[in-house]
């Protein structure tokens, strides 16, 4: 990626079919566990976007699932959905970067290559989370027998955390740098702050808050 490159993982990806090798998996829709085609590809976007975040790119589009994920803590997940949602970053830096990555079973890792300045450090921090149950939604359905109640969808708590990017800048002596900018398996975004002298000056950098939603049972 050139500078000021920008990089939609849609558009990357392509369109997440049969015949495009893409099998049929578990994904949330409507607030709902159910199958498609493509499903899991989230874990994908969701491990690159941290990536991103590390590596102090700029995340110009993303969203967050309708319901907290296992593989990720919350806030730090992005859902892709071709032709509506989409995981878009820019390169930011005035130099070129490589987006590699790699899979073995069980365990997918992105790199975000490039020259590092070692006198950047990004950390991802969460703070404000908090939970509740939503309760029980009861749909009248005509079909079922007299006092018959069936579990439609168990649903789970809803969650709502703010999610920021703490950058620090320190001054750096040694003229070297190297070239792995940041390397997840989970997945992250990142700005320059400035620092005078040899003591660091830090910034907070709100990352687009992450409210999930989400229904508690539905019965019928």
């Amino acid at each position: 990626m050139a500078p000021g490159e920008k990089l939609s993982f849609n558009k990357t990806v392509g369109r997440r079919t049969i015949e495009n090798g893409f099998k049929l998996a578990g994904v949330y829709k409507a607030g709902k566990h159910d199958l498609g085609i493509g499903g899991g590809i989230c874990q994908v976007s969701s491990t690159l976007y941290n990536a991103v975040l590390l590596s102090d790119l700029k995340v110009l589009r993303r969203q967050n699932h309708s319901m907290p994920v296992a593989y990720l803590p919350v806030g730090r997940d992005a859902t892709v959905d071709y032709g509506s949602i989409d995981l878009v970053f820019e390169n930011t830096m005035s130099t070129p970067v490589a987006i590699s990555s790699s899979y073995t079973p069980g365990r997918l890792t992105f790199r975000v290559l490039g020259k590092k300045d070692p006198s950047i450090s990004v950390k991802i921090l969460s703070i404000g989370h908090r939970s509740w149950d939503t309760g029980v939604k009861t749909v009248m359905d005509p079909t079922l027998p007299a006092g018959k109640r069936l579990i439609v969808e168990k649903g789970s708590r809803g969650h709502s955390v703010s999610t920021y990017r703490l950058v620090s800048r320190t001054v750096c002596r040694s003229p070297e740098s190297r070239w792995v900018i940041a390397s997840t398996r989970a997945g992250c975004e990142s700005w320059r702050s400035a620092r005078r002298r040899r003591r660091p000056r830090r910034r907070w950098f709100p990352l687009l808050r992450s409210p999930v939603e989400n229904r508690g049972p539905t019965r019928r």
